[in-house]
């Protein structure tokens, strides 16, 4: 994908524009709801987290203390606004089952 990207410009500057957009829209959405400041740090912190995985995971082990760091915020952002709807922890378990049908769909066609 990435050399896709370096080759085809104009596939790179959408690439930009569909993510500064989804940025924008993000902060957007942000004020029009009234997040609370603890709604819009458990945003923060699930990104991070999945981030800093990534990280870990590609470019060195010594990120896993920050992994550490992040999943706790998540963990206590998630539980001071339980209260508020649960909402993105149902979207954190569709996307967990979106990402593991494609490998568990790839190990099945492995073993054929």
């Amino acid at each position: 994908m990435l050399e896709r990207c370096e080759q085809n410009h104009a596939v790179l500057v959408i690439y930009h524009i569909v993510g500064i957009c989804s940025i924008l829209l993000y902060f957007w959405f942000t004020i029009i709801t009234s997040e609370t400041f603890k709604r819009v740090c458990l945003d923060a912190f699930l990104t991070s987290f999945f981030l800093l995985v990534i990280a870990y995971l590609f470019v060195s082990h010594l990120f896993f203390v920050l992994v550490l760091g992040a999943l706790a915020g998540v963990i206590w952002f998630g539980w001071h606004t339980r209260k508020l709807g649960l909402e993105w922890l149902v979207g954190l378990g569709c996307a967990c089952a979106g990402f593991s049908e494609p490998s568990f769909t790839f190990t099945c066609r492995w073993r054929e």
